[in-house]
């Protein structure tokens, strides 16, 4: 049941993108190809396509897609400048959907706990000295093991 104060109290359009940035960036941050100690020498680009329904006495709808390219204060070498044989592209397809939720408080506090999850993950990470640590050996049998008992 909808609270009779969220009428009262509607999600402005600033509070809209602030969710929406929100939960792209909790995803991105939980990405396993953009950890803190991943590294693209080549840089980056894609697009972002975005459709919203926004609720009120009439919906409205928002749709757009977003080129991404690299930011000029990111400092890194043209794809040309690779061999093409040492070249990979990593790619992150993913959707997100964002359900209508009635009560506009909860979505004021998903904002605030995906931006401190999102703030969490992308926490620089310390780099530990890994000079005196042997490196881990995986023997086929082992790891077929691991994959058979769910470890």
């Amino acid at each position: 049941m909808p609270d009779p104060s969220d009428f009262t109290n509607p999600l402005g359009g600033h509070e809209v993108v602030a969710d929406v940035l929100a939960q792209i960036r909790k995803k991105l941050a939980t990405d396993c190809n953009l950890r803190a100690t991943d590294g693209y020498s080549g840089g980056y680009s894609g697009k972002i396509t975005i459709a919203l329904k926004l609720y009120a006495v009439r919906v409205n709808e928002v749709s757009m897609e977003i080129p991404i390219t690299q930011s000029a204060g990111v400092k890194a070498p043209a794809v040309d400048d690779f061999p093409p044989e040492e070249i990979e592209a990593v790619e992150i397809n993913d959707a997100i959907s964002i359900p209508l939720e009635p009560n506009l408080k909860e979505v004021r506090n998903r904002t605030k706990e995906n931006n401190d999850e999102a703030s969490e993950a992308s926490a620089p990470v310390e780099k530990e000295d890994t000079s005196q640590r042997p490196k881990r050996r995986y023997l086929r049998r082992a790891a077929l093991a691991g994959a058979m008992s769910g470890e």
